[in-house]
């Protein structure tokens, strides 16, 4: 390929751009969309009064023009958005590949893309009627400060106050005006976690970097590396002489990430959670630390607030996860005798409450707590959802050093032997499977999940219900667009046969 055909793009440029596109996302989610939504609105109901001739003209006017003022800023604020995010995408793309990182060809990135591509190509037809909502109330207002043919400046109206409607129904068809690509979950509203391993090797770390976009996720390798470089040689000894061959990061970053979760919880405070982390890691390194995060490519990324937006993201897409690992908790500080004793632990989760059409999340955590490796089949069957059967067979390593406490242990101490560590440990240690259904039948489904050994005697079972609903607020939502298009349209239509 050509230079022409891929211009060459530096980082700083990228960077500048990014940042611009950042402030008018900020802007329009927090006040750009509502304004979107509203001004319309505000418009058709102005013109309603000047056409029913309930206020006196010129006040009517002070405010029409004030409204029309908003609206002609709002609008080009709009239009800014859909060419920065555009302009901030492609250079985004191109200086990846520069640096050897195709992003196209990760997996979801294409989702992502179109859905991005479809969402800026509708702002741009919102603005674009925008533009043309503030052309017609323009000429409005001017006709009727120069007192021209009434019966022209009434269809003019008429004019404005359909394409208002219509420009309400299109804005109500945007997608999404978060698409902050400097933020760890800025696309989030374009990618749902359905590209993800099947068989987790490490619980916490892999759901947390299966709910990351693509392009997040390549910085995820990198948040990894920066940790390597602050484990402290005492944690990896005592890592590494417990079991052989154990990776001292991984573990590392699960007893992170559920270190953080609990201050997310509110169980730890933040001061807390660092003297936690300083225990293994060392803070005062230029690689890592929880209030500044790893620095990539001139950004901090996964800082403790972005973990937390992580966290956040996952309980509204896979509250499953944080169902496992609250049970285990309280596994661990009310029944530990029992679990240290129990030959294999396990547990099973799924979302109560899923979507038509959508995805339901299915999640089990399987803890193999003798010595020896064991060989088990697990079988999902269920009713109403796809695919309605599943066996996956799997193979869990022994618990190796890790010997689980018979007697009461704290949540945190200065010591290894806390439930924090033992935690970590286990989903370290665990078989882990993450299965996506696809709800298919509308009421409340079941879904049973038996735990085999190799001999196919049923070792453990679950049953749990599943709900399946229909996407009321999009239905409603479609119908809102098209019924103010539909109004909208008809509006000038029905002033020209009256």
């Amino acid at each position: 390929m050509t230079e022409k055909e891929h211009p060459q793009v530096d980082e700083k440029s990228v960077e500048k751009t990014e940042a611009q596109q950042a402030k008018l996302t900020s802007y329009n989610v927090s006040v750009g969309r509502p304004l979107l939504y509203t001004l319309p609105l505000v418009l058709v109901a102005l013109t309603a009064v000047a056409l029913l001739k309930i206020v006196q003209p010129t006040t009517l006017l002070f405010v029409l023009i004030g409204v029309l003022a908003v609206f002609a800023i709002n609008t080009l604020i709009l239009g800014l958005l859909a060419s920065k995010t555009k302009a901030a995408f492609t250079k985004r793309l191109q200086l990846e590949r520069q640096n050897g990182r195709p992003l196209e060809s990760l997996q979801g990135f294409v989702a992502i893309k179109s859905g991005v591509d479809r969402t800026i190509l509708t702002i741009r037809g919102v603005f674009l009627l925008g533009l043309l909502v503030l052309i017609l109330y323009t000429g409005y207002v001017l006709m009727v400060l120069n007192v021209l043919s009434e019966e022209l400046s009434t269809g003019v109206a008429y004019l404005g106050l359909g394409l208002s409607l219509v420009c309400f129904g299109a804005s109500l068809m945007v997608r999404s005006v978060r698409m902050d690509i400097t933020s760890v979950t800025g696309l989030s509203d374009f990618y749902r976690p359905t590209s993800h391993e099947l068989l987790l090797d490490n619980f916490f770390a892999d759901v947390f970097r299966g709910h990351l976009d693509p392009i997040v996720r390549l910085k995820w390798d990198e948040f990894t590396d920066a940790i390597r470089q602050c484990l402290k040689p005492s944690f990896v000894e005592a890592v590494l002489k417990d079991e052989t061959g154990e990776n001292p990061v991984a573990l590392a970053v699960e007893k992170l990430l559920y270190l953080h979760y609990m201050e997310h919880s509110g169980v730890l405070s933040h001061q807390k959670v660092i003297e936690e982390l300083s225990e293994f890691l060392d803070l005062k390194t230029e690689h890592y630390h929880p209030d500044q995060g790893v620095k990539i490519g001139g950004r901090h990324y996964f800082r403790a607030a972005d973990i937390y937006r992580v966290f956040h993201l996952i309980e509204s897409t896979t509250p499953a996860v944080f169902d496992l690992i609250d049970r285990l908790q309280l596994e661990l500080v009310d029944n530990i005798s029992l679990l240290a004793s129990d030959p294999v632990y396990v547990d099973a989760a799924a979302q109560e409450v899923c979507v038509k059409d959508s995805e339901c999340h299915f999640l089990l955590l399987l803890f193999n707590n003798s010595k020896d490796a064991r060989d088990f089949t697990v079988r999902i069957v269920v009713s109403g959802l796809q695919p309605a059967e599943l066996k996956v067979s799997v193979s869990a390593e022994g618990r190796g050093g890790l010997t689980i406490p018979s007697e009461p242990i704290p949540l945190v101490s200065e010591s290894d032997v806390d439930v924090a560590h033992v935690l970590a440990t286990i989903l370290k240690n665990s078989v882990s499977l993450w299965v996506t259904l696809e709800p298919r039948e509308i009421g409340v489904q079941t879904l049973q999940v038996f735990v085999e050994d190799a001999s196919g005697r049923v070792l453990e079972g679950k049953t749990m219900p599943v709900a399946i609903i229909r996407n009321i607020s999009y239905l409603l939502r479609k119908l809102t667009s098209v019924a103010s298009i539909g109004t909208g349209a008809i509006t000038p239509l029905f002033r020209a046969l009256t």
